[in-house]
């Protein structure tokens, strides 16, 4: 398992002592560098105001990762936030949940001008280099690698509290939490914290010192080899 909340849920299966956590970790080598000038490229490349602020979700668009509650709330933001905010969607549209949103997004001007639906990319660093914040609505996530290369981007987290994603982040410290479906909550903190500047930059600030408390990629490869030694020897 990837989260301990996770395994706990499976914990009435466990009937050979053989469950183990093994979190998720970044091989830092594959990312560039997160300074201003890498930002002012992305944002660049990507056609985005210098000025805006922006809004991240990276992830397959589907309805356990609910990116729909994230264009809705996005869609009801104050008009003058709404029009100097871009929301970035990135991830492949699978069947109809994503034509749900390619739809709705389509048919909204206020929308269609201001959300970008980006194809997937094995490499998102421009993505995460030209955000501010990111965004995550799942409904279940074990303890994905999107937050942890957000953290590693200096962003912000605004996430649902599901299972390991409460073991990734610190509410009040680089992220904070809204119920799943809660629109309301969701769109409340897209307001407090697009509009606190200083709030995103010491969250963000924090983010990266979170990070750097969680298990590096070696720590993960030897968890797995002691896991399949130990396997191999009962």
């Amino acid at each position: 398992f990837v989260a301990q909340s996770t395994m706990n849920s499976y914990a009435p299966l466990e009937s050979r002592d053989n469950f183990a956590v093994i979190p998720n970790a970044l091989n830092l080598n594959r990312f560039p560098s997160s300074e201003e000038d890498g930002r002012s490229l992305s944002r660049e490349k990507l056609n985005i105001s210098k000025t805006d602020k922006v809004i991240l979700c990276v992830g397959t668009l589907c309805r356990r990762k609910a990116q729909m509650d994230l264009v809705k709330a996005f869609e009801k933001l104050p008009i003058e936030l709404l029009n100097s905010t871009t929301l970035l969607l990135a991830g492949e549209s699978v069947g109809k949940y994503g034509q749900l949103i390619e739809r709705k997004i389509e048919q909204i001007p206020s929308l269609k001008e201001r959300t970008r639906l980006l194809a997937p990319n094995e490499n998102p660093h421009h993505f995460y280099q030209a955000a501010d914040l990111y965004v995550c609505c799942s409904e279940s996530e074990s303890y994905p690698r999107t937050v942890l290369e957000a953290m590693l981007f200096g962003l912000p987290i605004l996430a649902t509290p599901t299972y390991g994603v409460r073991e990734q982040v610190r509410e009040g410290y680089n992220a904070r939490f809204f119920e799943f479906g809660n629109l309301e909550k969701l769109g409340d903190n897209l307001c407090n914290m697009l509009e606190n500047n200083d709030l995103l930059v010491e969250m963000g600030a924090n983010s990266r010192k979170m990070l750097g408390s969680l298990d590096t990629i070696d720590e993960m490869l030897d968890g797995y080899e002691d896991h399949f030694l130990s396997a191999a020897i009962r």
